[in-house]
């Protein structure tokens, strides 16, 4: 083999050579990107205390325990918490939205990091309550995460 066989077949070995790296790093991405490794991850834990308030209304406690995963860190932009007691929507009580003060920095979960919040309101005694939970976040991407959870809270036993 002389110099120029070598110069004439090293050009399309080199594009090859290319082409198969750029499908090696797709695939790379994409199995990452299917497998959850670019996302954030946060556990949301509720927990609800009923106490009676007096006769026909109960207090309502939730706590809220955030709980951030192994993986990239969290900007919380909003916890809004919501009770609906009874069993029609338009009977829900206790709306509240613990924003973050404009003024103020984004509140920052870093990897294995956690956090509680907690809400409380009056329910009427005899009602199952739904406390739905909805946090509202971003990591270092300009995209908002959005995660929920929920619990219900049944009668203390003989107020029902």
């Amino acid at each position: 083999m002389d110099l120029s066989f070598f110069l004439a077949h090293s050009k399309p070995l080199s594009e090859l050579a290319q082409a198969v790296a750029l499908a090696c790093a797709a695939l790379y991405f994409a199995w990452k990107l299917a497998t959850g490794y670019l996302f954030v991850n946060l556990t949301v834990e509720l927990k609800t205390t009923r106490t009676q308030a007096y006769v026909g209304r109960d207090y309502l406690v939730t706590e809220i325990r955030l709980s951030k995963g192994d993986r990239a860190s969290l900007l919380l932009k909003e916890v809004t918490v919501f009770v609906q007691a009874g069993d029609y929507p338009q009977r829900s009580e206790g709306l509240t939205s613990p924003k973050i003060p404009s003024g103020r920095r984004m509140i920052r979960l870093t990897p294995g990091e956690s956090t509680v919040f907690s809400h409380s309101c009056q329910i009427p005694s005899h009602c199952i309550c739904l406390v739905e939970v909805h946090i509202a976040g971003r990591s270092d991407s300009p995209f908002t995460g959005h995660w929920k959870a929920s619990t219900c809270s049944a009668p203390i036993a003989g107020n029902a």
